[in-house]
């Protein structure tokens, strides 16, 4: 019997975006006149801008050109680059862990800066992710992650998800914390889903390798049998595509070659496992392709920086992340 809440067979993006997993969360709800401006250094964080009403520029790392962000627009930093946030391109910045110490109100739940000309509402935030685990869906993602508003309305699900994320900050109720870390799970995967770079937004590849039909293939064929011994000439015949075509459109739509990825989600898989089951490492280390425990040891802590125990232990190491998030004033308007 099918069930009415039963979906079709996964397809790569729910899969990576199950990977992207939202651990904490700060906030800050900004009233910013001309002039204004704000830095943010690049850290293990994601983060997320959110025009409530008025205008500015985002400028990010790694992008040739200034993005202009309206009324409605939601820009996200999925990958943790320095970027700064002004009314004008010309106006100066200051870091912004600096502008909330200074003009953070008593009750350090607001936050108002400028001078006295047009005024811009932003709704900004920081969330911790699992890095670990979302290696390979992070990879795919472009330094900044931009929709557009409609007229100055956002879309639908973003008004909705907006709405929830200022009710349950200012209300209070036990419980809020855990509820608005479920939404910027929403946030995030639903802005992945629906994003589409703009001729104006200067951005490299990123989503659209997931919905390039012959690259998705390979993508599901690595994720289905991650121990298999993948070579680039076996994926490239497994999808109808000759080595060089599909190694030179691997490579341009993710950012680098077939094999590099195979190593990479491995390893993104055995950080999950070690996370979420009791297996050996051993058992680990035969279930996505390693010979031995040792070998996957070895590439575990050449990777990420630690041993598997060590993060079996402990967690994904996001204290620094953490730490950073929570020097942002959580402040609603």
């Amino acid at each position: 019997m099918k069930l009415a809440s039963e979906f079709p067979q996964d397809d790569v993006l729910s899969e990576l975006l199950r990977s992207l997993r939202v651990r904490s969360t700060a906030y800050c709800y900004s009233q910013m006149t001309a002039q204004w401006g704000f830095r943010v250094e690049a850290q293990a964080v994601a983060t997320f801008h959110f025009i409530v009403s008025g205008d500015c520029w985002i400028e990010v790392q790694d992008l040739d050109r200034p993005i202009r962000l309206q009324s409605g627009d939601l820009a996200v930093v999925p990958r943790g680059h320095a970027h700064q946030v002004h009314d004008d391109l010309r106006s100066p910045v200051q870091p912004l862990q600096q502008l909330i110490a200074s003009y953070a109100s008593d009750d350090r739940r607001r936050l108002r800066y400028g001078g006295d000309g047009a005024r811009t509402e932003l709704l900004c935030g920081y969330f911790d992710l699992d890095h670990v685990a979302a290696l390979p869906a992070l990879e795919f993602l472009p330094p900044v992650v931009h929709l557009r508003s409609q007229a100055g309305r956002p879309a639908a699900w973003l008004e909705t998800v907006v709405d929830l994320l200022l009710q349950e900050m200012t209300s209070g109720t036990p419980g809020g914390e855990a509820v608005v870390i479920r939404l910027i799970d929403v946030l995030l995967a639903q802005a992945l889903r629906t994003f589409k770079p703009g001729l104006d937004d200067n951005l490299p590849p990123g989503p659209p390798a997931l919905a390039d039909r012959e690259i998705a293939t390979a993508l599901r064929l690595i994720h289905d049998q991650p121990d298999h011994s993948w070579t680039t000439n076996e994926l490239a015949e497994r999808i109808g595509l000759s080595r060089s075509a599909f190694a030179a459109r691997f490579r341009h739509l993710t950012g680098e070659s077939p094999i590099r990825y195979v190593a990479h989600y491995r390893l993104a898989r055995a950080a999950d496992l070690l996370r979420t089951s009791n297996a050996t490492l051993l058992a680990i280390a035969l279930q996505i392709g390693y010979s031995s425990d040792m070998a996957l040891s070895k590439a575990f802590r050449r990777q990420f920086g630690l041993p598997p125990g060590d993060y079996r232990k402990a967690g994904a190491d996001r204290s620094s992340a953490r730490q950073s998030a929570r020097q942002i004033v959580e402040v609603a308007p």
